[in-house]
């Protein structure tokens, strides 16, 4: 049993039911005091009052069941509780275990230092960068294109001028001719 972020670096609070061990574990019950509370409204109170109180007939090894709980910094700025003792009662491979009984303090995860270092938060950050420099890339094709539409627009007025009486030649500045005049593909269309 733990309350901690979904992933290292993120805001987002799991209730994680967790088998640590090397077996199954039959027969689960969990007992928490005060009762869990959640800043997400009564219908998420309701999922982890459950998620708690109800048993478990069987958790494999290394299975993991995490439940959404709240966002910390809602939770950090209400008055609800910060300080949970959990109670575990379970069947092991030869009968009963002892009863494990520990305390979470979400103020000790209030005031320690974000997992900035972990893979999760890197990819996390990555995205971000990510989405940014596509807004740009999707932008920068937005003004090529309009650009190029622009020039277009200039062209045919001096090919226009140009096949007049009093034009000069009849043919277009040869810097225009370079300028390319279908649109720059960004490969987000």
């Amino acid at each position: 049993m733990d309350i901690r972020p979904r992933i290292p670096g993120s805001s987002l609070l799991v209730l994680v039911v967790e088998n640590i061990g090397q077996t199954p574990a039959r027969d689960v019950r969990i007992t928490v005091d005060p009762p869990l509370e959640t800043t997400l409204g009564a219908e998420r109170a309701a999922i982890l009052a459950r998620a708690v109180g109800r048993p478990i007939a069987t958790l494999p090894p290394k299975r993991r069941l995490p439940f959404v709980m709240d966002v910390s910094h809602r939770l950090y700025n209400s008055d609800l509780p910060l300080v949970y003792e959990f109670r575990i009662e379970a069947v092991g491979p030869f009968g009963p275990i002892e009863p494990l009984v520990y305390t979470v303090d979400l103020e000790a995860l209030k005031e320690s230092a974000l997992d900035t270092d972990s893979p999760e938060w890197s990819a996390h950050l990555i995205a971000g960068h990510l989405e940014k420099s596509a807004a740009a890339h999707k932008s920068q094709s937005q003004s090529i294109k309009l650009l190029t539409q622009q020039l277009q627009v200039v062209m045919q007025q001096q090919a226009t001028r140009d096949e007049s009486p009093t034009g000069s030649t009849g043919e277009p500045d040869s810097a225009l001719l370079q300028v390319p005049t279908q649109p720059l593909g960004d490969g987000f269309q």
